[in-house]
């Protein structure tokens, strides 16, 4: 198993999860739903944000059920180099987005963020499953879109539009 994975899925509201091979795996930062703070773009937006403090996310794969077959399809988004620091993942579901910015400005962290339009920002509460904590982003329609920028590249390994999916999950961790 990779080590302190975040797993995203769709799976009916947005769930977050992060499994730390230690610790509980709270991110209670998620529950402070408001402005987000200067300079995050795009701005005007309104969400909350969670800090995995000195670590940088470096493997990322993408999962989705076919709902006619039932058959699971993997995405290998990071195949043999890593996450970069700059790189950005971006999972919309409707007008409600997750965003992951690996080691922003140098930082040595990743940074998660959950937001909205300012008319709708994500609502977020905490559920607890065999005492480790999950996120649900409460009324995401299931993920629409995965899109991706690694090394300034952007491009959309999962869009719902031309992949039929029942189930989609975005699996990010380390090494």
């Amino acid at each position: 198993m990779a080590a302190d994975p975040v797993i995203i899925d769709g799976g009916g509201s947005t769930r977050i999860r992060y499994l730390p091979l230690t610790g509980i795996g709270d991110m209670d930062s998620l529950l402070a739903v408001g402005p987000l703070p200067p300079g995050f773009t795009p701005p005007g937006k309104r969400g909350s944000q969670h800090t995995f403090t000195a670590k940088l996310f470096t493997a990322l794969k993408i999962v989705f059920i076919d709902p006619d077959t039932g058959e699971p399809t993997a995405i290998p988004v990071v195949g043999s180099f890593a996450l970069s620091p700059g790189d950005k993942i971006v999972i919309a579901s409707g007008p409600l987005t997750v965003q992951v910015d690996i080691g922003p400005a140098g930082s040595g962290n990743s940074v998660l963020t959950s937001f909205g339009p300012p008319s709708g920002p994500p609502q977020v509460a905490k559920k607890t499953e065999q005492g480790r904590p999950r996120y649900l982003i409460d009324a995401a329609p299931p993920i629409d879109s995965v899109t991706v920028t690694l090394g300034g590249v952007t491009s959309t390994p999962f869009d719902a539009a031309t992949m039929s999916s029942s189930y989609t999950q975005v699996h990010l961790s380390t090494p």
